[in-house]
């Protein structure tokens, strides 16, 4: 853990999970939730010694191991879904209001660049731009930052 906060942060995100995971309605009712053992009721495996350590008092530990949360302690983001390359080139084309890759050229530089931090905004990758609008990776890239 990386302090004792995060370790009471991960404790209460891994004891909400059930109610989180519609398993249960209020914490306590998942029978293998390791909850009850910290509201006082032993389950002859979780050692709540560590976790106590931290707020003495289980009244005060249960008020916060119950206090509604948004963290993401360990949630991973699910992957996002790739874009296809025809969508970049769609995009790129009603950006310009034309179709064909040379259109893109005859923007001038500033609206290059918000057309490519528009598509970076969509998640289109520096290499699907590059194709869609014929400019060199090296130069998609740039203009993605400023």
């Amino acid at each position: 853990m990386e302090n004792d906060a995060y370790f009471l942060t991960v404790l209460r995100y891994i004891l909400q999970n059930p109610i989180k995971a519609g398993l249960e309605q209020q914490m306590g009712e998942y029978p293998y939730s390791s909850f009850r053992a910290y509201a006082g009721v032993p389950d002859g495996l979780t050692d709540t010694g560590f976790a106590l350590g931290y707020i003495e008092d289980g009244s005060r530990l249960m008020e916060f191991l119950k206090a509604p949360n948004h963290e993401k302690a360990l949630d991973i983001e699910p992957p996002k879904a790739r874009i296809a390359d025809a969508d970049v080139l769609s995009w790129v084309n009603e950006f310009v209001r034309k179709a064909g890759k040379a259109a893109f050229f005859e923007l001038e530089k500033t609206l290059q660049r918000v057309c490519i931090q528009q598509l970076m905004l969509r998640d289109a990758t520096i290499r699907q731009i590059a194709a869609a609008t014929v400019l060199p990776k090296s130069n998609v890239a740039r203009m993605a930052e400023h």
